[in-house]
């Protein structure tokens, strides 16, 4: 709805699986003139949802449309389109909105801009974004324990003051992903999903930062890192999403998103194993690494001769503030030959992400020898894969460390690895402390509600009660 020159105006937006349509009237029903037929305002696609603000005499509309990736038509990955029309009746061509996700709500106005939560699916980390009108995410929410695409309607958004409230899915991990080399099973065990109420607060005064690592960490709805030059996201909002299924029979699996040849390249026979990861250099030099995929494997034993070739479908980034200096997609392969995983020699023409489509197709053609002496995946050894951060409102530098007090579960504290030189914040949610909410027969001592550095202690503040982290202590 709207108010538009003294005159309340209801505007309606539906659709049917290939078409949708907007229309208004007045607050006694009658139509507005320019609507009184319904505008076609989409058509040709299969849409799932559709929701819609206005404001002004303008009626912005977002629609979910149904894809799947190129390389597996049975894996889905949704996308939003936009398009406006005005009080008149004029329409825009709808255009593109943001790849990769659904819509998880509907959309709500508030200080006159727009807003929607979307839902990103995926069997290892479906999680929500909250995006505004240009399709930046503003908040991350449940992450790797979303519920996943919606299918039975959008729920609605309650808005007191600067608070917004919106009901959405969750789930409980109970075994997290594996991904172990070759595990029969790599996707993770949930519990049934249920429903909470997340509440949002969109005043941009209500933050705090750290600097370290070269840059200044800023508290929000996601850990925003600034490097002197852009804001983006600490670390990605996702790492590669790869998909693959493993045959417990021979130990070796199968993947759509791979296909091999027995032309173009001098892989020779074998068995090999490729992981992704996104990769990033900030202003400062420092070099952002996301989680690595689950290792893709690839059964070449096969394969006649050795000028074979292999060809991945990548994942595109496509929820990210990494724009004016570009996302690279990293691969880095293992083979019975040669058992590390080394990087594939891509250094001057290196794979860039590109939002606007779903995947990217790179075809190998490299043998043992000429990768070897190549960059060593950084999880090589046991190191602690990176994670971004979750949504917070306290931030605190304590022992060379990033700290923050996780705004889903306020008893939770995130640390980061510690920062050395020419080094960025690397946090993941294998480094974290729980800090009980109880304190014996005490009762609780409530949430977390601060904390800071004091000499060699980090102070933990509660509603009741206040405790500390000491140097060098877990």
């Amino acid at each position: 709805m709207i108010y538009n020159q003294s005159v309340l105006i209801i505007w309606i937006s539906f659709y049917s699986p290939s078409a949708a349509y907007t229309t208004a009237v007045y607050s006694n029903l009658t139509p507005v003139p320019a609507l009184a037929t319904p505008i076609e305002t989409l058509s040709g696609l299969t849409i799932l949802n559709i929701t819609s603000t206005a404001y002004n005499g303008l009626n912005t509309i977002y629609y979910e449309v149904s894809n799947n990736y190129s390389f597996d038509s049975s894996l889905p990955t949704y996308y939003i389109n936009t398009s406006t029309c005005t009080i008149g009746g004029v329409t825009t061509a709808y255009s593109q909105f943001i790849r990769s996700v659904g819509l998880a709500s509907k959309a709500f106005l508030l200080n006159n801009s727009s807003y929607v939560l979307v839902a990103y699916s995926s069997v290892n980390q479906p999680s929500y974004f909250l995006l505004n009108s240009q399709a930046q995410v503003i908040c991350k929410l449940a992450y790797s324990n979303g519920g996943g695409y919606l299918t039975l309607g959008l729920p609605s958004v309650t808005i007191q003051d600067e608070t917004v409230f919106i009901p959405y899915l969750i789930k409980d991990d109970l075994v997290s992903v594996n991904k172990t080399q070759g595990s029969d099973v790599s996707a993770p065990f949930y519990t049934q999903t249920g429903i909470n109420l997340a509440s949002f607060n969109l005043d941009p005064s209500v933050i705090t930062a750290s600097e370290i690592g070269a840059n200044t960490n800023i508290s929000g709805g996601f850990v925003m890192a600034y490097d002197g030059f852009s804001a983006t996201e600490q670390n990605f909002f996702l790492w590669p999403d790869m998909d693959t299924a493993l045959s417990s029979s021979t130990g070796i699996g199968t993947s759509k998103a791979v296909t091999v040849s027995n032309s173009g390249g001098s892989i020779t026979t074998g068995y090999y194993y490729y992981t992704v990861t996104y990769e990033w250099t900030d202003n400062q030099g420092n070099l952002f690494r996301s989680a690595p995929s689950i290792p893709i494997p690839v059964d070449a034993s096969n394969f006649s001769g050795s000028s074979n070739s292999v060809t991945i479908n990548i994942p595109t980034l496509r929820l990210t503030y990494k724009l004016k200096n570009p996302v690279t997609l990293v691969i880095y392969r293992w083979s019975q030959g040669q058992p590390v995983y080394y990087q594939l020699p891509l250094i001057q023409t290196p794979i860039l992400n590109n939002p606007s489509v779903d995947s990217i197709a790179f075809t190998d053609t490299f043998n043992d020898t000429s990768i070897i002496g190549d960059t060593i995946l950084y999880t090589t050894g046991g190191v602690v894969e990176d994670i971004s951060p979750p949504a917070t409102d306290n931030i605190a530098l304590f022992n060379n460390r990033l700290w923050l007090v996780d705004a889903e579960d306020r008893n939770l504290l995130w640390f980061s690895k510690q920062v050395i030189e020419n080094t960025p914040v690397e946090m993941s949610d294998l480094l974290t402390l729980y800090v009980a909410p109880t304190t014996a027969s005490q009762g609780s001592t409530g949430p977390i509600t601060a904390i800071a550095p004091m000499d060699d202690k980090l102070i933990i503040f509660k509603e009741t009660a206040s405790g500390y982290q000491r140097y060098g202590s877990r």
